[in-house]
């Protein structure tokens, strides 16, 4: 059915947040599917939504600080907006004061928040102004992060880690609770890399896990972050480590993956494919026995 009817971006935004009447909203989605343009946009503003739920659901679920209500009100009228009842002058400055606090402390987060990480990393830049040889930001951030991490810890002769490979059911625990999810710590050995241990480092979203391995004297660094990202697989140099550092990253499931390498890029490139393999295959084993009945 051919519709004539025109929208703007009233509607486009009425269509994310499921407030418009349902013929039009029928019309608007027959319309959207010839121009990829604008559905583009309500794909990007409905991963907007869903990562700002992500960020601060735990900030809704909480209840108002004490500090963010009427303290400087009189007694009497403070008595009065706390009594039920007649919804007296003093009551609805109260309820002002109070929802107008919140509002802010909520906008300020949000705000801080997307300025922190830039909109790139919630879909709002449309796709065509992306140069197709530029990672994601996501995995960009990722890669940035894990190599941080290898230089910082890896380098550190005496504590890599905070919880050594001989604790891995204790590192496991940990990872879990702070990344919000089972992980399956990988075992590479057979590929020559032994575990030597993990830590939490921070992420772009949250905590991320962070795990070392060992063969001789060379370092192997895995980066676990509780994020989906584009799956771009690419390998990358490090430019801030003289050699550089090789760096990898992937996507599976919910997690985003980096590896690192302090023997260069190109020998990451001739043996990422079994090792990110067998972290995967480690992995997806974890999905299925928590599937399990």
């Amino acid at each position: 059915m051919h519709t004539d009817m025109a929208f703007d971006d009233a509607d486009l935004n009425g269509l994310v947040d499921g407030r418009i009447e349902p013929a039009r909203a029928s019309a608007l989605a027959e319309s959207l599917a010839s121009d990829p343009e604008s559905a583009a946009r309500i794909d990007a503003w409905r991963r907007q939504n869903d990562s700002l739920r992500t960020m601060f659901a735990s900030v809704l679920a909480e209840p108002v600080p004490v500090r963010l209500l009427p303290v400087a009100m009189p007694p009497r009228e403070a008595a009065k907006a706390a009594a039920p009842g007649e919804a007296t002058p003093g009551r609805r400055l109260a309820g002002i004061v109070a929802t107008t606090s919140v509002g802010m402390v909520l906008i300020g987060f949000a705000l801080g928040a997307l300025a922190s990480v830039g909109t790139d990393g919630f879909g709002l830049m449309p796709p065509a102004a992306r140069a197709p040889d530029v990672a994601p930001a996501d995995a960009r951030d990722l890669a940035s992060r894990a190599a941080e991490a290898h230089r910082t810890y890896l380098t550190d002769a005496s504590r890599p880690v905070e919880i050594a490979g001989v604790e891995e059911p204790k590192l496991a625990r940990w990872f879990g609770r702070r990344l919000g999810g089972e992980v399956r710590i990988p075992d590479l050995s057979r590929h020559g890399w032994t575990l030597l241990g993990g830590r939490i480092v921070p992420g772009r979203h949250g905590a991320a896990g962070f795990l070392a391995y060992g063969n001789g004297a060379d370092r192997l660094g895995l980066t676990v972050s509780r994020w989906a990202m584009p799956d771009d697989g690419r390998v990358t140099a490090s430019d801030d480590d003289v050699p550089p550092l090789g760096v990898a990253t992937w996507a599976d499931g919910a997690f985003g993956y980096a590896l690192t390498s302090d023997r260069g890029p190109d020998w990451l490139r001739r043996n990422l494919a079994p090792l990110r393999d067998s972290v995967r295959a480690q992995a997806r084993a974890t999905d299925a026995d928590a599937a399990s009945p």
